[in-house]
C-alpha cells in the first residue's frame, strides 16, 4: 500500500524546509558560541587595558572640557574690557561732539 501523496507532499515540504534552513541554523550556533567566548574572554566590564584606556580617554575629555571653560572665562572678560574701553570712548565723543567749548577750553588748546 502506498502512502498518500498529500503525506509525501507535507513530508517533503518539511524536508526541504529543514534543508533550507540548516545554514541559518549553523550559523546562529556559531554566533552565539562567539558571543559567548568573547564575553568569557572580556567579562562584562572589559578587559583591563579596556578599562584604563577608557579612564584615560575620560580624563582627557575632563582637561579639554576645564581649558575650554578656562577659555571662555577669559574671552568673555577680555570682551568686558574692549565693551567698557568702548563705552568710555562713546561716551567722551558724545560730550565732545555735542558741547560747544568753553573759553577755558580755548585756552588751553592755544596753549598746546
Amino acid at each position: 500500500m502506498e502512502p498518500p501523496e498529500f503525506l509525501l507532499a507535507l513530508v517533503g515540504i518539511f524536508g526541504g524546509t529543514a534543508f533550507l534552513l540548516s545554514p541559518a541554523f549553523i550559523v546562529k550556533t556559531v554566533l552565539q558560541h562567539r558571543e559567548r567566548m568573547a564575553s568569557m574572554k572580556y567579562g562584562v566590564e572589559g578587559s583591563p587595558a579596556l578599562q584604563e584606556e577608557i579612564r584615560r580617554l575620560r580624563q582627557e575629555v575632563a582637561e579639554l572640557r576645564e581649558t575650554t571653560t578656562r577659555f571662555d572665562m577669559s574671552f568673555d572678560a577680555g570682551l568686558a574690557r574692549v565693551e567698557d574701553r568702548l563705552g568710555v570712548v562713546e561716551q567722551e565723543q558724545s560730550r565732545t561732539r555735542y558741547t560747544a567749548p568753553s573759553s577755558v577750553d580755548t585756552i588751553e588748546i592755544g596753549r598746546r
